[in-house]
């Protein structure tokens, strides 16, 4: 699973998608979901909206094996640490 999240600087416009593959790099199906005009969303926000999503997807096809792939170590930090209370995000 690839992952991307958006945060447009002028206007606020945040988004996120990403695509499921196979093994062998095969698209098997995309997603994208549009998260509102948002002045106070970041980029992490989007991100992790992102991930989420795709897992759900992941859940509604059934597979049992997932390898999440993201341009955020800000976002894979969040999902590892344990203590919850540091992180500022609504998911």
């Amino acid at each position: 699973m690839n992952i991307d999240g958006l945060v447009r600087a002028e206007d606020a416009f945040a988004a996120a998608g990403g695509i499921l593959h196979d093994h062998n790099g095969r698209w098997i199906i995309g997603f994208t979901r549009y998260l509102g005009n948002c002045g106070n969303c970041v980029v992490l926000d989007s991100e992790l909206w992102g991930i989420k999503g795709g897992l759900k997807l992941t859940l509604d096809w059934r597979f049992e094996r997932v390898l999440i792939k993201t341009n955020s170590l800000e976002a894979v930090n969040i999902i590892q640490d344990r203590d919850r209370e540091n992180s500022n995000s609504a998911l």
